[in-house]
């Protein structure tokens, strides 16, 4: 079992004080509404039909990871059962 979803980025922050004052990074995934005359709007629009509601948020003390999130752009989620 797989499921694939398409979120933009719609936070991406910092705070400290987690452990030994290390910092933690907060990214915010959510569903993206078809841009009408976007290049991408069919793509957008048939994961749009498919789930067009949802978010994803989550905490990180990977620097590296953070990094790797900008607001204002897609992800793909890739979804399948563990074990």
């Amino acid at each position: 079992m797989k499921v694939r979803l398409r979120f933009r980025c719609h936070h991406k922050g910092e705070s400290t004080g987690w452990g030994e004052n290390k910092k933690v990074g907060t990214v915010k995934l959510g569903v993206q509404t078809p841009a009408h005359g976007s290049d991408e709007q069919k793509e957008v629009a048939e994961f749009y039909a498919a789930t067009p509601s949802g978010q994803l948020e989550f905490g990180t003390i990977n620097q590296r990871a953070l990094e790797q999130f900008e607001v204002g752009e897609d992800y793909y989620i890739t979804i399948e059962r563990a074990g």
